[in-house]
């Protein structure tokens, strides 16, 4: 699957407002809100969100909880594209 900037951005701007932290993670469902993204696919969400962990940019754990306390500075870069 290639690699989706854009999705990684709504993704990223959808769980920011949830004010989730290492400590204390929010449950999460892909496809029920906030990760309902039109035009994405459950199987697109759920892949940009582990390319999007292995980045650094999210915690994810079990596939349900997402604990982030904002994206640490060496997360900024995402790991090569596998295309």
């Amino acid at each position: 699957m290639k690699r989706d900037l854009n999705l990684v951005r709504e993704i990223l701007l959808r769980l920011e407002p949830l004010s989730a932290t290492p400590d204390q993670p929010v449950p999460i469902d892909i496809g029920k809100p906030p990760l309902d993204i039109p035009d994405y696919t459950d199987e697109q969400i759920v892949y940009h969100i582990r390319i999007m962990e292995d980045g650094g940019l999210i915690s994810y754990s079990s596939g349900i909880t997402t604990p982030l306390g904002g994206a640490p500075s060496a997360g900024r870069s995402l790991p090569p594209s596998s295309v």
